[in-house]
């Protein structure tokens, strides 16, 4: 029998007993993050399981998660740690006793600086490919790095990691499969270059766990109380180790909506948050949507049935508005709507959000970084692809992740050197982004060797060259569109870089498939037809939850019946083709 949780009724609500395990389930807007920042608040004052070595950890699964955390704990931050999941594992379980298995992976430790998202070079996939005698079968390698950067480790049936591709890969790379046996040999190839892969610190997280009770033993000390922002988003793995820290001395809550469930990419499933529990857990829900208007959680409601959300303060605003139009035209008469008002754009493609940044429609279907590290596979391939993604994260105000970026092309053994080298690379690229910006990737190449900072082999222009050919077919505008951004705070982001935000205006933008034209019956089926079991329209639930005041959706187009159909669930229609 399924116990009813009991009600909190505001974020002001403390808990009396903060001695066990919860879970806290809450919609948009419900003030969920405030309510886990009060009851640490009110674990710090009351708990005397805290001192210096002893601190409460707080996880969630974006950084603007972190820092919104970290800004409302204000003064009381000492005695907690805000971090992701994969930052935490990092600093107290892999960095620390990673030695403890070094022989049997073949890892330096030394060596080992972080974690990242790897894309293998051409170079790299050829050398994998001859090891494991697929070079004749597997011939596509754009197919082949976008398989292999789908490689993921998943329990099997007897509960023991293993390397797979996700679903929709259904092992293979293209038309091809791939041996199964080949995929530890591409883990260990990174390995031996001391590079581990944001899933590979679950992987060795978990197994140390597992192996060595005295570590596990040590992280309960660190952190008597574990609390998870956001859990829905959590993937088996992670699961695991949350329960194997609360079975002794942790106390573990929980905090999430199975509703906002949008990483299925990475191995998070709804029923990891809906299955979850704990011995003596109690299970609490926060009801009501403190961000939104009326108007929008009608459109909110309209798209979910398990819960029913009403402004407490009884906000009221604007219809909620479709524009039918290019996204660009759409985002301008927005903001002359909202006077200019904190206007986000938000979007399911990366490279959509990317376009709405630079204000220009790139034309592509296919990942130009990956295009690029083929066609040049040499070292200048990867100069060339670094220093690019250091400009544009520069130009987002991502120093930090500029400088790691442009780091890994610079030779020197010191890192000192490397990283006022990397600086000045930037810098200068910068100041002469306008002499290549509307240019293609040879103009790009010319500049970046004129400046004399990094060395590189020169491009054979003959006729006949393949490389030279693809630098001059490849516009440096249409390849930033490609750059992906760890973390985007900026008002053009895709739908699961919001996570954890809100804004006064929010613009959804609706396109179709890059590879198909615009189905509204599909396009739209989250408005008309909604299904939450299905993560896309999870995705745009989420999307339009973060509107405040206004909400806006733009799609290219919309048939008679279309207007129709969404005027009579709350819509307003504006169609600016014409102007367009």
């Amino acid at each position: 029998m399924q116990i009813k949780p009991i009600i909190i009724s505001s974020s002001d609500d403390m808990l009396d007993d903060i001695e066990h395990h919860f879970k806290v389930v809450a919609g948009p807007g419900a003030g969920k993050t405030r309510w886990l920042s009060n009851h640490i608040r009110n674990v710090l004052s009351n708990s005397a399981r805290l001192n210096k070595c002893r601190n409460i950890a707080c996880i969630t699964y974006t950084n603007v998660g972190v820092e919104t955390i970290i800004s409302r704990q204000g003064d009381s931050i000492d005695n907690v740690e805000v971090s992701t999941i994969h930052s935490f594992l990092y600093k107290h379980v892999v960095k620390p006793y990673i030695f403890l298995i070094k022989d049997e992976f073949g890892l330096d430790p030394g060596k080992i600086d972080g974690h990242d998202e790897l894309v293998p070079s051409g170079g790299f996939v050829y050398q994998w490919k001859k090891k494991t005698n697929q070079t004749k079968t597997l011939t596509d390698d754009t197919e082949v790095i976008k398989a292999l950067c789908a490689l993921c480790w998943q329990f099997n049936g007897n509960e023991e990691l293993e390397l797979k591709l996700r679903d929709v890969w259904r092992g293979k790379a293209g038309k091809y499969n791939i041996k199964k046996n080949s995929y530890m040999t591409y883990k260990e190839m990174w390995w031996e270059k001391s590079r581990l892969h944001h899933d590979d610190v679950l992987f060795f997280s978990h197994t140390l766990l597992k192996r060595y009770p005295d570590v596990l033993r040590v992280l309960r000390g660190k952190f008597p109380y574990f609390y998870v922002d956001e859990f829905q988003d959590t993937n088996p793995i992670q699961t695991k180790i949350i329960e194997m820290l609360s079975e002794k001395e942790t106390i573990v809550g929980v905090i999430g909506d199975k509703a906002q469930s949008i990483y299925g990419f990475q191995g998070a499933e709804v029923r990891q948050f809906e299955e979850f529990d704990l011995p003596g857990m109690k299970n609490y829900q926060i009801k009501n949507n403190h961000r939104s208007t009326e108007e929008i959680l009608t459109v909110l409601n309209n798209i979910r049935v398990d819960i029913t959300q009403k402004s407490p303060d009884g906000k009221r605003g604007e219809q909620p508005l479709i524009l039918i139009c290019p996204p660009l035209t759409a985002y301008k008469k927005v903001r002359e709507i909202a006077c200019n008002d904190n206007v986000c754009t938000l979007s399911y493609a990366n490279i959509t959000s990317n376009e709405m940044k630079s204000e220009y429609a790139g034309i592509g279907k296919d990942d130009l970084f990956i295009k690029l590290i083929i066609a040049d596979s040499t070292d200048r391939g990867k100069i060339i692809s670094a220093t690019i993604k250091g400009i544009e994260y520069a130009r987002q105000n991502k120093f930090k992740d500029a400088i790691k970026e442009v780091k890994k092309i610079c030779k020197f053994k010191d890192e000192f050197e490397k990283q006022k080298t990397a600086i000045k690379i930037i810098h200068v690229m910068l100041n002469k982004y306008k002499s290549y910006m509307n240019g293609n990737l040879y103009d790009f190449y010319d500049v970046l060797k004129e400046t004399g900072l990094i060395t590189m082999t020169r491009i054979n222009t003959s006729r006949a060259s393949k490389v030279k050919s693809f630098y001059d077919d490849t516009a440096y505008k249409e390849i930033a569109l490609w750059v992906r951004y760890n973390d985007d705070d900026s008002l053009h982001r895709t739908v699961h870089k919001s996570k954890g935000d809100e804004f006064e205006s929010v613009l959804l933008i609706v396109k179709g498939n890059r590879k198909l034209s615009f189905k509204e019956e599909s396009a739209l089926s989250f408005l008309l037809n909604p299904d939450l079991n299905n993560e896309d329209h999870r995705v745009y639930y989420v999307a339009l939850s973060r509107a405040k005041k206004n909400l806006f959706i733009n799609v290219p187009e919309l048939s008679a019946q279309g207007i129709e159909k969404v005027e009579s669930i709350g819509f307003d229609v504006l169609d600016l083709r014409e102007e367009s």
